[in-house]
């Protein structure tokens, strides 16, 4: 049992970061704080539900404009905030919708780092915690991370292509020019993420070669018998004795991308985004902005640092050391090989708030070498994690300081990008806020043990920042509860410098992108927001209780997420599987290739980090590493039941030792195709259904319409239900476990509105709201 700490302070120092790492596995502990007595979270109490305690409520990004900001002006805001119902702040300082005549009449805009900006970063810290405020800040100036002083050397990097204009045709010796570099490919249909118009040099890292064998359907060039000529190279030439048939010379060159992180307001107005896949470059931030930071502020420091989704630019992203930490995670040299990792349009993941559809290759093979990119995304991922959210993590815990981050910018498995960070964020604009998208965080912390789940609320592509409502607030964030979710940080609040006559600043006004919400006096619905903060704080209070209780493990083998979002759309559609699955009455969490290699098998359930399932759900599978087929085989051959969405893998991701590993996948496979069930996505969660797996809630006339979360207490399980239609729902619903009562309650009154205690195993019936939640509190004392 955990000693009696406050949720803020559990997500502050260092060793209760590791308890509130820990607390969905022993949840049975009390929290305090500054604004109330100890909280038992293992149990509901109804008056704690009826009027939450400040930390339960939500958080609200808070706009800086840079440096430019007052002592006085801060503490007003601070209390205006707090009027409004907020439980913390998250401090962004940045420079936007500024032009360069206002930033020179302006110049404390562009100050962050400086005494005077750590000065009054201090004011408002402490005036935030003298209100019982947290106060969290992104940690440096706009994002992605980066700043003035990352040195050349530092900063991203990316590898680019430059095919020859023509191609050789062998036999012949050829002594000519190395394929001279041209222009990186890569974009992103949103114009305020920019490079330095006058980038470095690139450096030529290799010289290859590969035989050209046509095109395929896809009018991909495809290339065979690849080959190193890097030995070859002496004066800007490349010596190449050409075998029979017609070859593509490659020059392979490192390119310092020379990214800007966007709208960064340090002294000299523009910082660079440090390498993210070399451990240098995090360092160097480290070292030039956090360690000053935490000198700085003393008492006043964050409780919390975040790192914004990262939409970083690059033709193929490389590091520092990258080379090498390929060769150690896939067993062999990539020399060869580079043209087969490049992608058309380059790799940007914030494309994927946009453009919809794959990323295809800008070049294939003929055999197996295309396994190459699986090799790179993988050494990609782990270096990703090594190399820079570790150290981050660890800088944190060292200075009593949490880590929260937005794995889903990164070039990383986004589930194990979230369950590497003290508390993983999701966002409601990027792939266009799906539910399946809304899922991965929490999914992350039910494995990982994480006690809290924030995520980024309201950003949209509408048209003006007071576009949405109270009803679309309410529908926005009852799509994150019933998600996991129970934080939600609200986007945003700014601090009103005055930039003409009766106008105050608003970063994203006139930029035709995220304009919502400008949560402040000026919006026509700032009276309301108090009581509907007051709302979602009562359902995160009660979403912290006890321990998350999902169903379904569905394994993520797919790391594409790419739904665009649609201008006046809230979100983007769920897709067949979700559908299933939620229609059917299950709770399930994505969980990634790494976390199912490890399950452990106990009984009639499977475990995976701490999270335990009753059934397991893949998508269609091409290939898979034999690490995670032997987990599925003990998973299937222990009598758990495995339902499979299409085709069993027939080979194993990577190059190195191909035709041993495709021959164990496919004997595995057929191990599993001995036990599985097969579905279409349409038909999974009934699938699952006739493997006699209960679900936690049956609808008893069909399928259940509303969004479901399962937390199991320490003498109740408790059940969050979701309306998201524009109707009220009225549903009978058979809930899955045994209980002596039901208590129902509701979060907009944070009262008990009914109390039942029907014949065991009789339905329950709701009636919920448009747009409402519920609680049913199942008491099994």
């Amino acid at each position: 049992m955990l000693d009696r700490v406050s949720l803020t302070a559990l997500l502050v120092t260092s060793g209760v970061v590791a308890a509130a790492c820990s607390s969905s596995s022993s949840s049975n502990h009390d929290d305090t704080n500054t604004d109330g007595a100890s909280i038992d979270l293992s149990s509901f109490d109804s008056a704690t539900f009826t009027n939450p305690p400040r930390r339960f409520h939500p958080y609200v990004r808070w706009w800086w404009p840079g440096g430019a900001v007052e002592t006085e002006q801060l503490q007003h805001d601070i209390d205006a905030l707090y009027e409004a119902g907020y439980g913390g702040v998250e401090v962004q300082p940045f420079s936007a919708n500024f032009d360069a005549a206002f930033l020179e009449s302006h110049p404390e805009i562009l100050s962050v780092g400086r005494p005077a900006f750590w000065s009054h970063v201090n004011d408002a810290s402490i005036a935030a915690r003298a209100k019982g405020l947290a106060f969290d800040m992104t940690l440096g100036s706009a994002w992605p991370i980066g700043g003035p002083f990352i040195a050349p050397e530092h900063r991203l990097r990316e590898l680019t292509l430059s095919p020859s204009a023509s191609t050789l045709c062998g036999p012949l010796d050829y002594d000519g020019p190395i394929p001279a570099p041209a222009k990186p490919q890569h974009d992103f249909p949103v114009e305020f993420l920019k490079e330095d118009p006058s980038p470095l040099p690139e450096k030529l890292i290799a010289v290859t070669a590969a035989r050209v064998q046509g095109t395929n359907g896809a009018n991909i060039p495809v290339l065979d018998a690849f080959r190193d000529l890097t030995a070859g190279v002496h004066d800007g030439q490349v010596r190449f004795k050409v075998p029979n048939g017609c070859w593509t010379v490659f020059g392979v060159y490192e390119r310092i991308v020379g990214q800007y992180a966007t709208g960064g307001a340090y002294p000299s107005g523009k910082g660079y985004v440090a390498d993210h896949l070399g451990h240098t470059g995090i360092a160097q931030f480290l070292s030039a902005y956090a360690d000053p930071m935490v000198a700085s502020l003393g008492g006043g420091r964050p409780q919390a640092v975040f790192e914004d989704s990262l939409e970083l630019l690059a033709d193929l992203p490389w590091g520092e050391d990258f080379a090498a930490n390929f060769r150690r995670s896939a067993g062999y040299d990539p020399t060869p090989f580079y043209p087969l990792m490049f992608r058309a349009g380059g790799e940007c993941e914030g494309r994927k708030i946009f453009s919809p559809g794959p990323m295809l290759p800008r070049f294939a093979s003929a055999g197996p070498e295309s396994r190459v990119r699986e090799d790179y995304e993988r050494a990609r991922s782990e270096a990703f994690v090594k190399e820079h959210i570790e150290p981050i993590q660890s800088w944190a815990k060292a200075h009593g300081i949490a880590f929260r981050e937005q794995a889903h910018g990164g070039w990383v498995d986004y589930l194990d990008g979230y369950s590497s960070v003290d508390i993983p964020e999701t966002e409601g604009l990027f792939s266009g806020g799906s539910y399946n998208f809304l899922k991965l965080a929490s999914s992350a912390a039910s494995t990982s043990g994480r006690a809290v789940v924030t995520a980024e609320a309201f950003p949209a592509i509408v048209p003006d920042a007071y576009a949405l409502k109270p009803d679309d607030l309410r529908l926005l964030a009852g799509r994150m509860h019933s998600a996991g979710v129970n934080r939600i940080i609200e986007h945003g609040h700014p601090y009103p410098l005055e930039t003409g006559p009766g106008t105050t600043w608003y970063p994203f006004q006139g930029q035709g992108f995220v304009a919502c919400c400008r949560f402040d006096a000026t919006h026509p619905n700032w009276p309301e927001l108090a009581q509907l903060n007051r709302t979602f704080a009562r359902t995160q209070y009660a979403l912290s209780l006890g321990q998350h209780r999902p169903d379904v493990a569905w394994l993520h083998a797919d790391q594409e997420e790419r739904i665009a979002s649609a201008p006046n759309k809230l979100f983007a559609p769920e897709s067949d599987a979700s559908l299933s699955l939620r229609k059917a009455g299950y709770v399930y969490d994505r969980v990634s290739p790494n976390g199912l290699a490890g399950a452990v098998v106990k009984k009639d359930r499977f475990q995976i980090g701490r999270a335990e399932f009753r059934a397991l759900v893949l998508d269609d599978l091409p290939a898979a590493s034999p690490e995670v087929l032997r987990a599925v085989v003990r998973i299937a051959e222990a009598g758990i039941p495995v339902i499979t969405q299409g085709n069993l893998p027939s080979r194993a991701f990577g190059l190195a030792s191909a035709d041993s590993r495709d021959a164990e996948v496919r004997g595995l496979s057929e191990r599993i195709r001995a036990h599985a069930r097969t579905a279409t996505s349409a038909q999974v969660g009934t699938t699952v259904r006739t493997a006699d797996v209960v679900p936690i809630a049956e609808a008893v006339d069909g399928q259940v319409s509303a969004f479901l979360e399962h937390r199991s207490l320490r003498n109740a399980e408790l059940l969050f239900v979701f309306n998201d239609s524009d109707a009220t729902l009225a549903e009978d619903l058979r809930v899955g476990v045994g209980y002596r009562a039901v208590r129902t309650f509701d979060p907009d009154s944070g009262r008990l509105t009914a109390t039942s205690s029907p014949t065991p195993g009789a339905p329950v019936h709701l009636e919920v709201p448009s747009r409402r939640g519920l609680f049913l509190l199942l008491d099994s004392r």
